[in-house]
């Protein structure tokens, strides 16, 4: 699978961390409260309840919702547990992710994942593993795509805060 890098410019990287932390700050504006959710659905190992933010849509229009929770604060160096759910409005097939940080993030798995179905009222938990190599506040960027050819895509950016030592 090749995969095609792009730089951005550096005031469109500013704007979209300003944004991303305005609306994650905001709970994403959606009206509702990040009370805990309790354990997130279909997760690969159970946890404690974990407050889940919507994650800001970046680009598409498949009928998708990201939401994150960081349910230990992750520090430079060590991995941390980041927590996804992922849900949607019509059924959906066969979903891929794609799984990116930012320089000074790295995803340490899954970087891809497939979820092969997406139903209404029953979403998908996930979980992932991330180390911060320098502390400051990172972005993470998930692309989901329908796993067929030329299906439609949406893509979500969240903020990771990684504390130095």
């Amino acid at each position: 699978m090749q995969t095609q890098t792009t730089r951005r410019h550096p005031l469109e990287r500013l704007l979209g961390v300003v944004a991303v932390v305005g609306l994650v700050a905001c709970h994403g504006g959606d009206g509702r409260t990040n009370e805990p959710t309790g354990p997130i659905p279909g997760a690969s190992t159970p946890h404690a309840a974990v407050a889940l933010t919507a994650a800001v849509v970046v680009a598409g229009t498949l009928p998708v919702e990201l939401r994150f929770g960081v349910p230990v604060a992750p520090v430079q160096g060590s991995p941390a547990s980041l927590s996804l759910q992922l849900s949607g409005t019509n059924p959906q097939p066969a979903l891929r992710l794609q799984i990116r940080g930012e320089d000074g993030l790295e995803i340490q798995e899954p970087s891809e994942l497939t979820v092969e179905r997406l139903d209404p009222g029953a979403p998908k938990g996930l979980e992932l593993t991330v180390k911060g190599t320098t502390p400051g506040l990172h972005l993470v960027s998930v692309d989901v795509g329908l796993d067929l050819n030329g299906g439609g895509s949406r893509s979500f950016q969240f903020p990771v805060l990684v504390a130095p030592r």
